[in-house]
């Protein structure tokens, strides 16, 4: 329950912070979470193979588990989600990139100040959803992994 209360209050502190930061509409971005989505699960694919795909998706139910073992399960899925903190992170900075020159070779982003800053202000999004993802979720994954196998090596 602690796991579930813990998670409610990130979810919570976010949403706060978009609320300070203006209208919530203007922080969504269906096509920016889609790619980034799409973007880590193909590199796990192509990194672990479609079982360490599944494995990785079935794993996020331990977010929410108080008592964790060491094994080799979990040390498997501990360096896979690992690796997907690295791809969300790259996913997002290619769609950074991109969005980047889209923006810069387009003469109408640029024609005035406000559409210069609207245009930049979509494009970081995907960063955005990067960070909450990577920051929110994954790494607390692997933290909660990892002090399993701390456990068990300071016994």
């Amino acid at each position: 329950m602690q796991n579930v209360v813990g998670l409610v209050v990130v979810v919570f502190a976010v949403g706060m912070l978009f609320m300070l930061g203006g209208d919530l509409g203007m922080f969504a971005d269906v096509w920016s979470a889609l790619f980034l989505a799409l973007f880590m699960y193909a590199c796990t694919v192509i990194s672990f193979g479609s079982h360490g795909l599944v494995k990785s998706i079935a794993g996020f139910k331990l977010l929410f588990t108080s008592d964790l073992s060491a094994n080799h399960y979990h040390r498997h899925l501990a360096f896979i989600y690992s690796k997907q903190l690295v791809f969300v992170y790259a996913g997002a900075l290619i769609a950074v990139i991109t969005g980047g020159v889209a923006i810069l070779s387009h003469p109408n982003s640029w024609e005035t100040t406000e559409r210069f800053a609207a245009s930049w202000a979509v494009c970081i999004l995907v960063l955005l959803y990067a960070a909450i993802f990577a920051e929110g979720v994954l790494r607390p994954l692997i933290a909660k992994l990892n002090a399993s196998e701390l456990s068990l090596t300071s016994q």
